[in-house]
């Protein structure tokens, strides 16, 4: 299996005020990619600002952080697992495995482990297109499962899961079977969940009002025709005022 993640999982030395930033979901905090008001390190590398790093199996996940703990999703000797680290020197505080009974298919690059988690000082949320949505706690206790895949997708399942308030929001969009859903975060019972084949789900993001955009494309974009002319469908976008 491929491994682009690196097998040594490093952290940088930032300036004092990043020991209190949260990075709690794949591209931050509103998944914007942006770190606001963290100033960064003039020089990074393999020797330079670096406090600690430790040996990872690979995965395409992003690490999460939040408080003092550090949490990624892995594949090790074809188990699916969950990490915990200690942000101060790296060390596992735990490591749980997700049970599955078929792996899903992947792309030749792909992972097994390519969703990123999701957690706040309450839950962790980690999901698999083989085995789906598990909850913990910050100590690695299993809070609940929400058994999901194989999917119809070629690729494996890709989009990962967020936390808005009491609730966790999971995209997924494939050839078939494509769904909008919200959780409870601490129970795992589904609140609410869209079916809408008609429509390619593209992305989700949250702001203060607590509303989950969904964005949708009703038809693939691709390129077609003897001259190989572009075309694209006009994009949905949709607010759900209740999630």
């Amino acid at each position: 299996m491929p491994a682009f993640r690196l097998a040594t999982f490093a952290v940088l030395l930032f300036a004092p005020t990043m020991s209190a930033a949260d990075w709690p979901q794949f591209r931050g905090p509103n998944a914007t990619g942006v770190a606001d008001d963290v100033p960064l390190p003039d020089k990074i590398g393999p020797e330079n600002n670096v406090i600690w790093k430790v040996e990872t199996p690979p995965g395409h996940s992003s690490p999460i952080v939040v408080g003092e703990r550090i949490y990624l999703t892995a594949i090790r000797d074809k188990k699916l697992v969950t990490i915990a680290l200690n942000r101060a020197d790296g060390h596992t505080l735990w490591e749980r495995e997700s049970p599955y009974r078929k792996l899903e298919t992947i792309h030749n690059i792909g992972s097994h482990a390519q969703p990123s988690p999701a957690a706040d000082k309450q839950v962790v949320v980690s999901f698999f297109g083989s085995s789906g949505l598990f909850g913990y706690n910050s100590d690695g206790k299993l809070l609940w499962h929400k058994p999901m895949g194989p999917f119809p997708n070629e690729y494996g399942a890709g989009s990962s899961p967020i936390l808005v308030g009491e609730r966790v929001i999971l995209s997924q969009d494939h050839d078939n079977s494509s769904f909008l859903m919200s959780l409870d975060k601490k129970s795992g019972e589904i609140r609410r969940r869209s079916l809408d084949r008609a429509r390619h789900l593209a992305d989700h993001q949250h702001d203060a009002g607590r509303r989950v955009r969904q964005c949708a494309l009703p038809r693939r974009l691709g390129a077609g025709g003897r001259r190989g002319r572009a075309y694209r469908r006009r994009a949905v976008c949709r607010h759900a005022r209740q999630i």
